[in-house]
């Protein structure tokens, strides 16, 4: 017989005040005044990264300097990310869209010759942004960041057409930041990919060499290694479960380690904003949200997401996996501001993927894959010595 079985610890509201003075990474319970977190749209692993972290602050001392490092690096590459999707033109949420095809092939056909002699003529930008919307009947051409997009666009030669160009433009511009991030470690982008590839799960790279590599490819190894690097540094442990395994061991994994961060195809992006419910019953107080199986979004064109699994449950016939997702702000002040979600263990199932973003449980290779992190216990062992040469 099924014995019930639930374990459910969501981490305190907010964070500690990152301008108090670090309790040093021996102590058992961080006492600093707790301040709001706010949510993140964009880089959601850095924001649940935090969540299990040790929080160093700008006072961490002689102890913590190397994780401070690793901090403010990580900080820094999240503001660089936000800036480059608050320049990127609304269009480019729609290039991967299958709905969007009329947009798509419209921005296809746009060479830079032609878009030049478009903004030339005596109608000019107006001009042009009426006609594209006239052919494509898409609003979001009414966009400040489409406009000044379009100069840039005449005046290179790199990508042949409009859609490419826009395709391009954040990925380029991320995978730079991501460059400048391992730059401050002397990681070498080509050394660390050649030295990867014997133990990548990515088959459609493990044949080429860097140099052959196109810059989404580039761009989707660099953004990887960013991740596993900084949860190396913060020195994350890697779960033992896999979709291979029960909601038994899953429960087993968050009572020993604590909350999970985890990657796949789940959240608040992947639902109308509409369809969102609240439960009947309360865990430890807390209000529970969640959406049924057919609400979920039909064309799923979001990138993976990262969330925190904080508890899991088996109750009757249902398995249930609770979570928080960054998306949303966390204040102290309004405990209520950190939603806890919930989905059935199945959805977990069939929408996780692994660490590396290459998988998942469909392959039936899964028990080779690493899917979770949980963070440090304390005390934790000293830093990682610095290679020479890093500042």
């Amino acid at each position: 017989m099924s014995v019930n079985r639930l374990y459910f610890k969501p981490p305190l509201p907010g964070k500690p005040d990152p301008t108090a003075a670090f309790p040093g990474e021996e102590a058992a319970v961080d006492l600093r005044l707790r301040v709001v977190k706010s949510a993140s749209l964009t880089v959601c692993w850095k924001k649940v990264f935090d969540w299990i972290r040790v929080r160093y602050g700008q006072h961490a001392d002689c102890q913590g300097l190397e994780g401070r490092r690793v901090e403010k690096w990580a900080s820094e590459l999240r503001r660089k990310v936000v800036v480059i999707y608050q320049r990127e033109p609304l269009l480019c949420s729609c290039l991967k869209d299958p709905s969007k095809e009329t947009l798509n092939s419209f921005l296809r056909g746009l060479t830079p010759d032609e878009v030049r002699e478009r903004l030339t003529s005596p109608d000019g930008v107006l001009g042009f942004i009426f006609t594209a919307i006239k052919h494509t009947n898409e609003p979001l051409w009414f966009d400040e960041n489409i406009t000044r997009a379009l100069q840039p666009f005449t005046d290179q030669t790199k990508d042949a057409t409009l859609y490419d160009f826009l395709l391009n433009m954040s990925i380029r511009d991320k995978y730079t930041a991501h460059i400048e991030f391992l730059k401050h470690f002397s990681i070498n982008p080509k050394t660390a990919f050649e030295e990867e590839k014997p133990k990548s799960q990515q088959r459609s790279t493990q044949d080429k060499a860097w140099i052959e590599l196109s810059l989404e490819e580039k761009h989707n190894f660099t953004d990887r290694y960013v991740q596993r690097f900084t949860a190396e540094q913060f020195r994350f442990g890697t779960s033992e479960w896999t979709p291979l395994s029960d909601v038994d061991t899953l429960i087993n994994e968050i009572e020993e380690h604590g909350p999970l961060a985890i990657y796949g195809f789940f959240g608040t992006s992947y639902y109308p904003k509409d369809a969102l419910l609240v439960m009947e019953r309360r865990l430890e107080g807390h209000q529970i949200y969640y959406w049924t199986k057919n609400s979920r979004k039909k064309e799923i064109c979001e990138p993976s997401h990262a969330v925190l699994l904080v508890g899991a449950e088996k109750i009757g016939s249902q398995q249930l996996v609770y979570f928080i997702d960054p998306n949303n702000a966390s204040d102290p002040a309004h405990p209520e501001t950190q939603r806890i979600y919930c989905m059935s263990y199945k959805t977990l199932l069939e929408h996780c993927i692994d660490q590396d973003n290459s998988n998942n449980h469909m392959c039936g290779r899964c028990s080779n894959y690493h899917y979770a992190y949980y963070g440090p216990k304390r005390p934790m062992p000293p830093p990682p010595t610095v290679s020479d040469g890093v500042e």
